[in-house]
């Protein structure tokens, strides 16, 4: 969240965030946090221009937090080799698209990650609700969420 306020203070308009541009400093402060060899785990970014208000850049920028630092922490063991995609875009209806996917191991076989006691992802659920959103899992290899939601019109 301090990043956010960061951002917001560099720019005029206080009430809106560029969130790609938010979303590109916060995984490369996660990588960096990580001590994330590049080598090893490539980040590949598929990032569109998406102006969001504060109410919406806070729970999303929450759960691109959650979901990117799990693919670090979980999918690439024991010196694993891998990539983690990040990908966000605003389509004509004003819809707003979050996927973040990784080509580790994924999630065990039967896992619903909505019941898990993980208190990071039923986390990741209660914002997804806030924003009036959704959130699938697809299944395959790797971890590979996708958030939807509307974005709230700019104020005319």
């Amino acid at each position: 969240m301090a990043l956010i306020h960061e951002r917001l203070y560099c720019h005029d308009d206080m009430e809106r965030l560029d969130f790609s541009e938010y979303a590109q400093a916060l995984i490369r402060d996660l990588f960096c946090c990580y001590g994330v060899n590049s080598d090893r785990v490539r980040l590949r970014l598929e990032l569109k221009p998406v102006s969001l208000d504060l109410n919406q850049a806070i729970p999303c920028g929450l759960i691109l937090n959650e979901l990117v630092t799990n693919s670090l922490k979980y999918a690439f063991p024991e010196g694993r080799e891998g990539e983690i995609l990040v990908a966000v875009y605003q389509d004509d209806a004003n819809l707003v698209t979050l996927r973040i996917a990784d080509d580790g191991p994924g999630l065990a076989p039967g896992f619903d990650w909505r019941q898990s006691r993980s208190l990071g992802l039923r986390i990741v659920d209660i914002l997804t609700q806030q924003l009036g959103g959704t959130i699938r899992q697809r299944p395959g290899q790797g971890a590979d969420f996708s958030l939807v939601f509307r974005a709230t019109a700019l104020a005319r």
